[in-house]
Order: structure tokens, then sequence, then C-alpha cells
């Protein structure tokens, strides 16, 4: 009986077919991009970072932003990624990404809602070897819940050595210090005093710290303390991932008790740059998102509306995320006919200006 001869491709064959393809597909997307009106792609470019942000914020249930950049014709999320929870329940200092080493200390039972960590004498609390998400050159969120000894200031409370540093000065009020990156590599301390903002030793404190390279904010059990600090251009941290998480250095480690601690690092979406077909108007500006994905209240009391110009003759385009974060689109005509880009924008609220509500 003759046996029928196997029919298959070979593997020149079908690498002849893959390239085939993988053109083909490369002139189909090229060509629907091709269909796509700029206007449009711009709006839906924009609308994804205003989305992308307020998903950031409900995500992690943190604040988020995002930089409205004409200069570069870019519209950029901003937002946290939770790298790090401890909750002090157990002796071995169990929390997530790996424990907290802390030898010396003791757990009792008197944290915010169970136990917490009891930290005395020479005990120094160190996360070792941090993953490399803790760094971010972004910025970083702390999150801690904490009574401080009464004795020696000022006390470190949590620090990444010559990143950023949390700590009660000598007159017992809170400070954040930041090392920054500057031009040609060079590095500088940017130091925060938190006015007013005393910490008991009598009480657990919920104390709230994020620096995202524009805005430093810190809260005080729940309540800003103090305006929060607006850089006038990004800055961004010095990175090192070989700088453990720690409490401190003896003599002025941090000595009391410890519980709820939460970390972030602020990452920012990819910055897809608009069609040059199109023109972002406007000042730079951040837009501000709250925990619930809605327009945060400290910074806007109006719908926020990013603009831009395309066509011929030029249209205004807007894309508008409302106070509940309701994202909407609209186009209109210039009010003044040949008026220079920039100049068209003329309906952005005061609210777009950068400064904080007060």
């Amino acid at each position: 009986m003759r046996r029928r001869p196997q029919l298959g491709f070979s593997l020149f064959e079908l690498m002849i077919v893959m390239m085939i393809l993988s053109a083909l597909f490369g002139i189909g997307v090229g060509a629907f991009r091709g269909l796509v009106r700029p206007d449009t792609l711009a709006s839906q470019q924009i609308s994804d970072a205003l989305r992308s942000a307020r998903l950031f914020a409900r995500t992690e249930g943190g604040t988020a932003t995002v930089v409205v950049s004409p200069a570069a014709q870019t519209v950029t999320a901003v937002g946290l990624r939770r790298v790090g929870v401890w909750h002090f329940e157990g002796e071995d200092g169990f929390g997530w990404p790996k424990p907290l080493l802390h030898e010396g200390a003791t757990i009792v039972s008197a944290g915010v809602i169970g136990s917490c960590l009891l930290v005395q004498a020479e005990t120094v609390v160190t996360l070792q070897d941090p993953p490399p998400s803790f760094d971010s050159p972004y910025g970083f969120a702390a999150e801690l819940a904490l009574a401080p000894a009464r004795g020696m200031r000022p006390m470190t409370l949590l620090e990444r050595a010559g990143v950023w540093r949390l700590e009660l000065d000598r007159d017992d009020e809170l400070a954040v210090v930041l090392q920054l990156m500057g031009e040609q590599g060079a590095t500088s301390e940017y130091r925060h005093q938190v006015p007013g903002a005393g910490l008991s030793a009598d009480r657990f404190t919920h104390v709230s710290v994020m620096f995202d390279g524009r805005v430093l904010q810190v809260s005080v059990d729940g309540v800003r303390a103090g305006p929060d600090t607006l850089f006038d251009t990004p800055r961004r941290l010095v990175v090192n991932s070989r700088v453990s998480l720690t409490t401190g250095r003896p003599p002025n480690h941090f000595q009391g008790r410890l519980d709820e601690l939460h970390l972030s690092a602020v990452i920012r979406a990819a910055a897809g740059e608009l069609p040059s077909e199109v023109e972002l108007v406007g000042p730079e500006r951040l837009i501000h998102i709250d925990a619930h994905g809605r327009l945060d209240p400290v910074w806007h009391r109006a719908p926020v509306q990013v603009a831009f110009l395309a066509g011929d003759p030029p249209r205004r385009n807007v894309v508008e995320l409302g106070l509940l974060g309701t994202v909407r689109h609209f186009s209109e005509e210039i009010a003044v006919a040949g008026s220079a880009p920039g100049a068209a924008d003329a309906t952005l609220t005061d609210e777009d200006s950068g400064e904080p509500r007060r």
C-alpha cells in the first residue's frame, strides 16, 4: 500500500510567511493612523492620561496628577504604586514584600488596630536589600502611625540614607529632607519644615508624606500640615538601590511605638507626544486627582480644561475633566480670527494657574 506524503511547511517557508505578515501588519497600522484625524487622536491621548491618573488614584487610594506641558507637547499621568506594607501583627515583622528586621524590639498589643512594634534602646528597624521597586527618581509616598518616645531630639522617624528622611527636629517639629538631583549629576539637600506638627508620645499620630517631583505635601491625622511645597521645575530624587530602609542610626534613631507602615513609589505613565498637526495651548500646569478619582477640591473648584488648536482654519478643541472625574470633549471656533497660538485659550479657569485652593 502506497503511503501519502506528509504535507507541511519548511522552516524557511514559515519565515517567509511571517515576514510578509509583519510587513502587511506594519502597513496596516500606519494606514490606520493615517485615517484618524489628528484632533481625534490628540483628544484620545489627553483623555487616556486623565483616565490613567484616575486609575492610579483609585487603585492605590492616594493622590495622582496629570502634567500638562505645552512646551513638550505632552500630557502625562503621574501616580503611586504600593511597594511595601507592614502591620506588625506578628513577632517576625511580617510584611510585604519582606519582613522588617527589628531584633530587640517587641510586639505589644497597643497598636492602631491590633499590635504595634515597640522600639527601644539600641534597636533599629531595617528593611535590608529593598527590591528595585523602591527606587523611583520621580518620588515616593510614606504613611505611618507612630508615637515617638520623649527624649533626645532630633529623632529620625524613617529614612533611606542619602535619598530621603523624616525626622523630628530639635524643636520637636516634623521635618522632611530630600536629596535631589541637579545639573551634571550634582546633588542638593532640600529641607521642608512642617510648622506646628509636633507628635505626641501619648497617642498614635498618622503621618503621610508624598513627593512626586513637582509637589511635596505632608498630612497629619488626615489634615494637610501647612501649604504644599511647589517646585518650579520637575525635580528628581537620588536613586541608590543599595540603601536600606531604616528608622535611623543611634543615637538619633527612632524610639517609641511604630505601626501601620505603608510605602509607595511614584510612577509616570509613558508621555506620548501629541500629533505635530495640533498645538497644545495654555500654561504648563498640574491637574490634581484625589484618592477617589475626582478633582482634588484643595486645588480645583471648577472643571479643568486641556485645550489644543487643530485644523485650518484652526479650531479650539477641549478635553474637560469634571469635578467628579467625568471626561468630555468639545470644540469651538476661535473668537479672534488670526490670534496666535496660546492667546486663543482665554477660557481656562484660574484653577489652572498651579496655585492650591486656600
